[in-house]
């Protein structure tokens, strides 16, 4: 993101897509380590079903340019 002019710091929303809704409290507890924040940005989450082999988790994220 830094190339983009933005950093972590100035995220507003992630979208976060799961493969197994089982993995949401992991995925959540690693999300407020990742972002260190006691105001984490807006996020919404969601299970999806078709994926690319081996995949997991996908993120997309949106973030204030300077």
């Amino acid at each position: 993101m830094q190339l983009a002019g933005s950093d972590l710091h100035r995220v507003v929303k992630v979208t976060i897509f799961l493969a197994d809704w089982s993995d949401f409290r992991e995925m959540n507890e690693a999300l407020a380590e990742f972002f260190g924040t006691t105001e984490p940005p807006a996020r919404s989450t969601a299970q999806g079903q078709r994926w690319p082999e081996g995949s997991l988790v996908a993120i997309e994220a949106v973030a204030l340019a300077e």
